[in-house]
């Protein structure tokens, strides 16, 4: 019953992610501008990529955690920079802790950089 329970609630939070994120057309400008970045964690641990204007990948180097979903990127800014960011995974999937299913929120302070679960994660993109 919790496996059905996780499953819709990841149908549900993917479409609510892509609903948002197409009724916004700067977060949509925004969502785009990530696609193909990879950006890594201050501890150089953790990296996130961003597959396309609505997806990710999260990895954990050297142990076996792969994270991957949809996210949605709000605040109707013009650039990344004060926007808020949702990370939502695909069902079947958790988190780090092994247990939560719950999205991940997340701030830009800048272009370059991203705050995310009150500020536990901090990550900076990799120029290309």
């Amino acid at each position: 019953m919790k496996k059905f329970i996780s499953v819709i609630l990841g149908v549900v939070l993917t479409l609510g992610a892509i609903a948002l994120t197409s009724s916004c057309k700067k977060d949509v400008k925004n969502a785009s501008s990530l696609e193909g970045t990879t950006w890594f964690s201050t501890e150089g641990a953790i990296t996130l990529s961003f597959t396309s204007a609505s997806e990710f990948r999260m990895t954990v180097q050297g142990e076996d955690f792969i994270a991957t979903g949809t996210f949605i990127i709000t605040g109707n800014k013009s650039s990344l920079t004060g926007s808020n960011i949702t990370f939502a995974l695909v069902p079947g999937t958790t988190w780090f802790d092994g247990e939560s299913t719950e999205p991940i929120t997340g701030l830009f302070e800048s272009e370059s950089k991203l705050v995310i679960d009150d500020g536990d994660i901090v990550f900076n993109r990799v120029l290309k």
